[in-house]
């Protein structure tokens, strides 16, 4: 297979994986615990965990907790989708640029192969004692 039709090919299975993702969600699960207080003084003990997802919007971060067991799986689904995400939108830009690499380069050797056959074809077609015969003109 050509390189041209390889990174074609790697190119339409990143974005069948890419259309595979059906959700993500940029953020962080972050697990809390909190210590036990006992006659308002705190104990070794520890109450949790609690998990929160925290992510940003716009210039504040916000915190969500999660109350079940799901959202707990679904928010760890979801961080690691978009891990995945990040991933394929880094190796889609990396073999789109090589394409269009390729096919400049292609573009290049095609032009400089139509400039020299012009050329040639040009040279080839003037002889030189061709030049020098003065224009007749009928009578």
């Amino acid at each position: 297979m050509k390189p041209h039709e390889q990174l074609q090919a790697k190119r339409r299975e990143i974005l069948d994986q890419l259309a595979a993702i059906d959700s993500l969600r940029k953020g962080t699960l972050n697990e809390q615990w909190f210590p036990v207080v006992r006659g308002g003084k705190k104990t070794n003990e520890l109450r949790g965990p609690y998990w929160v997802w925290t992510f940003k919007r716009g210039k504040r971060t916000v915190s969500e907790r999660l109350k079940s067991t799901e959202q707990v799986r679904q928010a760890r689904k979801d961080a690691a989708n978009y891990v995945r995400f990040r991933e394929l939108c880094r190796e889609l830009e990396t073999v789109i640029h090589e394409l269009g690499e390729l096919e400049r380069e292609e573009a290049a050797s095609k032009e400089a192969l139509k400039k020299g056959l012009t050329s040639r074809s040009n040279r080839a077609g003037k002889s030189p004692a061709s030049s020098k015969l003065p224009n007749a003109r009928p009578e």
